[in-house]
């Protein structure tokens, strides 16, 4: 199941407003609450894999995504993070960069199959039908040129063929113990 988008609270002293990005922007509350019931009771099912997926141009610390996959899977067995846009992150973003390189990491925001960070083809790299061998190769120049991704130690977790193989991994796995 994907959903286009998360749904999330905002609490004040006097009210409560429930918003989904993508699917109910500023929704009637029973739909928020339906989409809440339908990720909820999925990602329960011990034959789903939880994908948290997460813009770098976002805080993490704002992902209720994370906190979603642990009720569910508190040892994060089947759950895995993935990490998008670190182009969009320039170098003046210090304190985001150092966030999300420790997450990359595993030293924070741990996760069982831990955060892998992609590199997509933007917008003009789509709009210019970028091939997909070019788009790898953008995308391991990115990480292997760019700071602070080219001093991360943990190579394993950056870029989409790593994620692809793990995924593929996992979930072959996930089948045999089925």
């Amino acid at each position: 199941m994907d959903l286009p988008g998360e749904y999330f609270v905002v609490k004040t002293r006097s009210t409560t407003k429930n918003y989904c990005i993508g699917i109910v922007h500023h929704g009637d509350p029973s739909h928020v609450n339906l989409i809440k019931q339908l990720v909820e009771t999925h990602i329960r099912s011990l034959n789903c894999f939880i994908v948290i997926s997460i813009p770098m141009t976002d805080h993490i610390e704002n992902q209720e995504a994370i906190d979603l996959a642990r009720d569910v899977d508190p040892q994060g067995e089947r759950t895995i993070g993935v990490l998008t846009k670190p182009d969009m992150l320039t170098s003046g973003n210090i304190g985001a960069l150092k966030i999300y390189l420790e997450v990359i990491q595993g030293h924070r925001y741990h996760l069982g199959h831990g955060f892998y960070c992609l590199r997509l083809p933007n917008d003009a790299e789509r709009m210019n039908h970028i091939s997909i061998e070019d788009a790898r190769n953008a995308e391991s120049l990115f990480f292997k040129h760019t700071s602070p991704w080219a001093s991360c130690t943990r190579k394993e977790q950056l870029g989409i063929e790593s994620f692809a193989s793990s995924l593929a991994r996992l979930l072959g796995d996930l089948i045999a113990r089925r």
